[in-house]
């Protein structure tokens, strides 16, 4: 697999697949089970004793192993056409209510915190990473307009 499809895969994408195939699935399937052998019920039983997140990434791996392994005619037919692919529905943004939003700022107004209560405030508002906060230069504002 190396050859063909690293070159058309993302560096970090491919050592996660790896990392996945080695941590997750060989361990769960059998490391010496043959490809040719994987059932969909096998398949189906992993992603069932998985959280769901690490389930849709097991699927993402072994989908690209297992269509890797037809085209090449390892295999005749690809077992994950017979299994129900997971899901994973991202938990619902969590925001401040009201009494949190008073209690937070009155905490960055005692003087432990006071130095970094335009950071705080910044990153409470604004949909941004803390490392991207973290990054921004004066030449990133733009003061006319009132925007980051």
């Amino acid at each position: 697999m190396a050859g063909d499809r690293q070159k058309h895969t993302a560096p970090t994408s491919w050592v996660k697949h790896e990392q996945r195939l080695r941590l997750v699935i060989l361990p769960a399937l059998g490391p010496d089970t043959p490809l040719r052998d994987l059932q969909p019920v096998t398949i189906q039983e992993l992603y069932d004793r998985l959280p769901a997140r690490r389930a849709v990434k097991a699927h993402a791996t072994l989908r690209a192993l297992l269509r890797f392994a037809v085209r090449k005619g390892w295999m005749t037919e690809n077992p994950l056409n017979q299994v129900t692919p997971p899901r994973y529905r991202r938990p619902a943004v969590a925001f401040f209510t009201d009494a949190e939003w008073d209690r937070l700022v009155e905490t960055l107004r005692k003087p432990k915190w006071q130095r970094r209560y335009p950071l705080v405030l910044f990153l409470a508002t604004v949909p941004m990473r803390p490392s991207e906060a973290l990054a921004l230069t004066w030449d990133d504002i733009d003061w006319r307009h009132g925007v980051v």
